[in-house]
């Protein structure tokens, strides 16, 4: 489980399982997003794109079981499933460690 390997990390981790959860999550002001392409409740990558617009500049991770897709925004990283978790922890880790005001 991803949200068991974030914490196992020191993150916290804020879930969408659909398109239309994405715009519920609430007042969280995230450093990164982990996407899938697909997720119930509209086309494919719709869910990226509705991140874009409500958290302009947000670093995105994609995750995605279909390696033909391309992503409507450009991604930090693509990882296709089944991937290696480790690899993809590193991948949030760097993206943290680069915040602005995050010493190094």
């Amino acid at each position: 489980n991803l949200c068991e390997a974030l914490r196992s990390r020191g993150f916290a981790a804020v879930t969408a399982a659909s398109v239309l959860e994405t715009e519920r999550l609430g007042p969280v002001v995230p450093f990164c997003a982990l996407v899938d392409l697909r997720l119930p409740g509209g086309p494919d990558g719709e869910a990226m794109r509705r991140l874009s617009r409500k958290f302009p500049g947000l670093p995105m991770i994609v995750v995605t079981g279909y390696a033909d897709e391309t992503p409507p925004e450009p991604p930090e990283a693509v990882f296709t499933k089944p991937f290696d978790t480790r690899a993809l922890l590193a991948a949030i880790e760097r993206l943290h460690a680069a915040r602005p005001g995050t010493s190094r």
